[in-house]
């Protein structure tokens, strides 16, 4: 009788383990090895890096039970590296892998001044600056950027790379402050406050006919006889008996205001009192400098 005997052997995956895996380098090759219980090669090895770009790595038999793994990146962030051998995952399969800059970090610069107040339903935006030891901005690539929004609503943040840094924005639905947060490869770099009225300050808002003024400390519509602002809870003192309406903007406004506090129109021209000089038959104004006759 014929006894067939099978020279296929199988080795437990999660006996099986990746090590010296470190940070990586973009345009640099990088390896790590797969240890293995066997003593021989032999063995099927799937490897895979996911993350803001797919590589399949190269995988060299040592044909000693262990298999070295070389990968060469081109973006920065981080990777999940899934290592199975027949199908079936490995010990440690899914670890992280950071990828880095080909240059060395020296500080990031954050440009927020004009995220400081912003108008609902417009952008908000500001500008993170990651730059290198000669004040050059480096590519850390969108995936190693974490913005974190906190306001009255959920608000995602749109990250763009542009040639003097990385532009983040976002677009508030609801008034109220908001919080910032930017983290660049999950370290925290910067935080910042928003805060997002109905209109803006330069520009008259539009008022429908529910509404009888306009908050002085954050733009909102004001209700006839309201005390409070129902958007900034700002007590309200702009609700006399008399108003009188803006010839600029068309907002009502105290009787006894001088400037409207929304497009800056000035109700009480001041007169220049001219300089006269009595030895002519004309002078000329102090303020404009125009020929005013003698009278």
């Amino acid at each position: 009788r014929r006894r067939t005997v099978s020279t296929r052997f199988e080795v437990d995956p999660l006996k099986c383990e990746a090590k010296g895996y470190t940070k990586g380098t973009i345009n640099s090759k990088s390896t790590f090895t797969v240890k293995t219980p066997s003593s021989r090669g032999g063995l099927s090895l799937a490897v895979s890096l996911v993350g803001p770009e797919t590589i399949t790595p190269d995988v060299v038999d040592c044909n000693n039970g262990t298999y070295s793994i070389s990968y060469t990146p081109n973006i920065p962030g981080f990777y999940v590296c899934n290592i199975s051998i027949d199908s079936r995952p490995i010990r440690n399969s899914g670890f992280r892998l950071l990828v880095l800059p080909d240059k060395q970090l020296k500080k990031c610069h954050v440009e927020a001044s004009k995220a400081r107040q912003g108008v609902v339903n417009n952008p908000v935006s500001f500008t993170l600056k990651p730059l290198d030891i000669n004040g050059n901005v480096v590519d850390v690539g969108v995936h190693s950027i974490d913005v974190v929004i906190d306001g009255p609503v959920p608000t995602q943040a749109n990250i763009t790379k542009g040639t003097d840094g990385y532009h983040i924005s976002y677009v508030p639905t609801e008034s109220g402050e908001y919080g910032l947060a930017v983290s660049l490869f999950e370290k925290r770099i910067w935080v910042g406050r928003s805060t997002i009225t109905l209109s803006s300050r330069n520009h008259a808002p539009q008022l429908d006919n529910k509404h009888f003024a306009v908050c002085t400390s954050c733009g909102g519509g004001l209700f006839e006889g309201a005390k409070f602002c129902p958007s900034c809870s700002t007590r309200t003192n702009m609700i006399p008996d008399e108003t009188k309406t803006c010839p600029g903007c068309e907002i009502k406004n105290p009787i006894k205001v001088k400037f409207c506090p929304f497009c800056k129109y000035r109700f009480e021209r001041r007169a220049y009192r001219s300089n006269l000089s009595l030895a002519t038959d004309a002078a000329n104004c102090g303020m404009c400098k125009a020929s005013i006759p003698n009278l």
